[in-house]
């Protein structure tokens, strides 16, 4: 785990943690304990604490998007952290912060090995899919489907 703190120029106190961890995978079905290997996490947690005592925290940061946050985008938020919005001051330091602290906690070669054969397995399901979906078969197949659903097909 790495945690890195930092303070703005009015006294916010910004804490970033990050970690990560493998555990075994354990899969509940009817009063059976199935095994289901092991699984990569990674978690982050960033905390923010006025200078007036006032704590908010997050997962994350989310940038803000119009219309729906016009008008705390006009009083100067640039994005949005939990429950709260911060400017671009705050915001420049926490993804510093984050930075940090994601160089700082390089997770072990189990971690990233399960990370790297998730993304493996994404990507190849995302080619496979391709490829059936460019499949005249397949391609016969759903329109078919699409007809049989249609209420106002003759089939």
């Amino acid at each position: 785990m790495a945690t890195i703190e930092r303070t703005s120029k009015n006294g916010h106190k910004i804490t970033v943690e990050v970690k990560r961890w493998v555990s075994d995978e354990t899969l509940w079905a009817d009063g059976w304990n199935i095994p289901n290997g092991r699984k990569a996490h990674e978690s982050t947690l960033i905390t923010v604490v006025a200078a007036s005592g006032k704590k908010t925290s997050g997962w994350g940061l989310t940038p803000l998007r119009l219309p729906m946050d016009k008008s705390v985008m006009d009083k100067g938020a640039t994005a949005r952290m939990g429950d709260s919005y911060v400017g671009a001051e705050m915001q420049a330091l926490i993804e510093a912060a984050l930075a940090e602290a994601n160089a700082a906690e390089p997770g072990d070669e189990e971690f990233w090995a399960l990370t790297h054969a998730a993304e493996t397995a994404k990507a190849e399901a995302g080619r496979r899919m391709e490829a059936e979906q460019n499949d005249p078969e397949w391609q016969h197949y759903e329109a078919f489907r699409r007809r049989m659903e249609d209420p106002n097909s003759d089939l």
